[in-house]
């Protein structure tokens, strides 16, 4: 054979070599494609999330402190603290993090699991509660009437005693470093997943007091609550000043709102009086009684020892649409001489507010009738609480 016909024989087998690393290179691609994208999917299907019918969420925190959230008429209600209300945009925002979550799973070496946070003291554990026998609504309407209050914690709690079959468990671990995501493992799965979203957004920091709470004596879930609008504030005092802040609206032209004119003015109603009431105290009034925070839920059989058939104030907020709320405010007392017992008819919830939130509650007729000519209005005892 030729010199020149070894070396096309070389050239050729080279690139037979070649080729064969190429195809070898591709095939390992593919695998590692094909494997990946087994790994990659929502972390509950799409099958399983209709399947879902919860009517409790059960939470667990990393200190072995539970807490059960049941589905009652007028939002989620959490059993272990007097029914007090959940935050329906934290509580239905964290159940729907987990329903519609994507994610890569990880390792299922239990001996590893505490290296994503899972098992420890920082840890979070969710049980969706479905109904054994069905769930049956339960009333929570009752006499509002505070000297007649026969409403319990129990009423308050929804459908919590039917929530005794747990349909799904998943436990959350640390957040993914570097990431927005976090490491979760289902119960009835080995591995642990690296999630897409981070649940622990509506569960942290922990606190003394259950997580997902709205904070707030007049919740949002409540038809003029934060983000809607009430039309006219009622309030009755035991100074024997009686009147009502009332809502107006007009109909401005093109040039009146772009020269910065506001649509809305309030009124402060007197008997047969009506007084201009300062629009920015007015405003931040109205704003304040819909995010007034509380210190503490407070049991409903304490209701009558709060002294409510002697209170200091009663407030009454009419929404736009929707049944009216009601705010008994009481007084500060000995033993507590730094809050004040709230009952809110709407909810059947008794708060320990703050004596200042109480008495910026039902203010004095005058402030909400002194206008100041200081546009900023250092006078204007809410702008401190609205910004918090």
């Amino acid at each position: 054979m030729s010199v020149g016909g070894i070396v096309v024989r070389l050239v050729l087998l080279g690139a037979l070599i070649a080729l064969i690393a190429v195809e070898d290179r591709l095939l390992g691609e593919r695998a590692t494609r094909r494997d990946t994208s087994n790994r990659i999917g929502r972390l509950i299907t799409a099958e399983e999330r209709e399947a879902l019918e919860v009517v409790a969420l059960g939470v667990e925190a990393g200190d072995g402190r539970v807490f059960t959230y049941a589905r009652a008429p007028d939002g989620w209600r959490c059993v272990e603290y007097h029914g007090a209300l959940a935050s329906d945009a934290a509580l239905n925002g964290l159940i729907d993090r987990l329903l519609e979550a994507e994610g890569v799973a990880q390792s299922a070496d239990a001996a590893r699991f505490a290296d994503y946070g899972l098992g420890g003291g920082d840890s979070w554990t969710l049980r969706f509660l479905g109904a054994a026998g069905g769930a049956d609504e339960t009333d929570t309407d009752t006499d509002t009437d505070t000297e007649t209050e026969t409403e319990t914690d129990a009423g308050n709690a929804g459908n919590a005693g039917n929530a005794t079959e747990v349909l799904l468990t998943v436990e959350l671990g640390t957040v993914v470093p570097g990431e927005v995501g976090a490491f979760v493992r289902r119960g009835d799965h080995p591995a642990v997943w690296a999630l897409d979203t981070n649940p622990r957004e509506f569960l942290d920091p922990p606190t003394e007091l259950p997580p997902l709470l709205d904070p707030h004596v007049v919740p949002a879930s409540w038809p003029g609550g934060r983000g809607r609008r009430v039309d006219r504030i009622e309030v009755v005092r035991d100074d024997g000043v009686t009147y009502a802040l009332r809502l107006d609206r007009h109909e401005l032209s093109q040039e009146q709102l772009l020269a910065g004119a506001s649509p809305y003015s309030w009124t402060v109603v007197v008997g047969e009086q009506e007084l201009p009431a300062a629009l920015t105290r007015a405003s931040s009034f109205s704003a304040f009684v819909l995010g007034a925070p509380w210190i503490a839920v407070r049991p409903s059989d304490e209701l009558a020892a709060a002294g409510l058939d002697r209170a200091r104030a009663q407030v009454t907020l009419h929404p736009a649409q929707g049944e009216p709320c009601t705010l008994f405010i009481g007084r500060t007392t000995e033993a507590a001489p730094d809050r004040v017992p709230v009952f809110n008819t709407s909810t059947r919830m008794l708060f320990d507010a703050s004596w200042p939130v109480g008495e910026l509650l039902a203010p004095s007729l005058g402030v909400l009738t002194e206008i100041s000519d200081d546009p900023a209005d250092p006078g204007n005892p809410w702008t401190a609480w609205l910004g918090r």
